[in-house]
C-alpha cells in the first residue's frame, strides 16, 4: 500500500517538475522573441514584428498585447483597425498595463473606433491614475471639473490635477492656476494662483507665460516688474500667444 502511495505521489511530483520545466522554456523562448520584435518596431520594420507579437500577445503577454493594440491604431504593419486596437488594449488593460488603461480612457473619451463614452473613459482613466501616471490624472481632473462621466467635484478635481502637477505636468499646473485665481470651489489664492503658474511657465507652457507677465505688469500678488512682464510676455509671443503680442507692443510704448 505505501509502495502504491509512493508510486503515485513521484508521478504527480514527475508530472509537476515536467510542467515548471515547459513553462521555464516558454518564458525563456518569449523574452527573446519579445526583445526581437521590439527591434523590430523601432526598426519600423512592422510587419516583421507583428509576426512575433500575435503569437505572444495571444499567449497573454502583456507587453505585446499593448504594441499589437499601438500597431492596429496607427495601421503600422496592418489595416487600421479601431476595433482590433481596443481589443487589444483591453487584453493588456486587464493585466494592468497602464498605458493600454490610458489609451482606452483617450478612446472613449474621443469616441475613436468606439461610441464616444465618458463614463468608460473615466472608469479607464482612473485605472491609470491610480498607478501614477499624470496624463490620466490630469484627464481625471477635467472630468471632475465637468462632470464628465463622474459626478462634478472640485475637490477631486483639484485632487487629481495635484497629483499629475507634482510630477511636472505643466497642464495641471496651469489649471491649478486657473482654479486659484477664479476662486472655482476653492478659496481665492492669487499667490497660490502665481506660484503653480510659474511651475507651468518654466516648463514653457504659453498661457501660463502670458499670466505671469500679466501679474507682473499688474503687481498682482507680486511687486510689479514691467522687465519681468515683458520678459514672460516674450516667451509666450514666440510661441504665437497673439495676447501676449499685443501686450508687448503696449508695453514697449510706455
Amino acid at each position: 500500500m505505501n509502495n502504491h502511495v509512493q508510486g503515485t505521489d513521484m508521478k504527480k511530483i514527475q508530472k509537476i517538475v515536467t510542467l515548471i520545466f515547459a513553462m521555464a522554456v516558454l518564458i525563456s523562448c518569449a523574452k527573446p522573441n519579445f526583445d526581437k520584435a521590439e527591434t523590430l518596431m523601432k526598426e519600423k520594420k512592422y510587419e516583421e514584428a507583428l509576426k512575433f507579437f500575435i503569437p505572444l500577445a495571444k499567449e497573454g503577454n502583456l507587453k505585446a498585447q499593448f504594441y499589437l493594440g499601438r500597431m492596429y491604431y496607427s495601421g503600422n504593419g496592418v489595416i487600421q483597425d479601431y476595433t482590433e486596437a481596443i481589443r487589444w488594449y483591453k487584453e493588456a488593460a486587464k493585466q494592468g498595463h497602464v498605458l493600454s488603461q490610458y489609451n482606452l480612457g483617450a478612446m472613449y473619451y474621443s469616441g475613436t473606433g468606439v461610441i464616444q463614452d465618458y463614463t468608460e473613459a473615466a472608469k479607464w482613466h482612473k485605472k491609470a491614475a491610480e498607478q501614477g501616471l499624470a496624463s490620466s490624472q490630469y484627464n481625471l481632473g477635467i472630468m471632475y471639473s465637468k462632470g464628465y462621466g463622474v459626478t462634478q467635484d472640485y475637490n477631486e478635481s483639484i485632487r487629481w490635477y495635484k497629483k499629475a502637477a507634482k510630477q511636472g505636468h505643466a497642464l495641471s499646473q496651469y489649471n491649478l492656476g486657473i482654479m486659484y485665481i477664479g476662486g472655482t470651489d476653492v478659496i481665492q489664492d492669487s499667490k497660490e494662483a502665481f506660484r503653480w503658474f510659474e511651475k507651468s511657465a518654466e516648463q514653457g507652457y504659453a498661457k501660463a507665460e502670458y499670466n505671469l507677465g500679466v501679474m507682473y505688469s499688474k503687481g498682482y500678488s507680486v511687486t510689479q516688474d514691467y522687465n519681468e512682464a515683458i520678459r514672460w510676455y516674450k516667451k509666450a509671443a514666440k510661441q504665437g500667444h497673439k495676447d501676449a503680442q499685443r501686450n508687448l507692443k503696449i508695453l514697449y510704448t510706455k
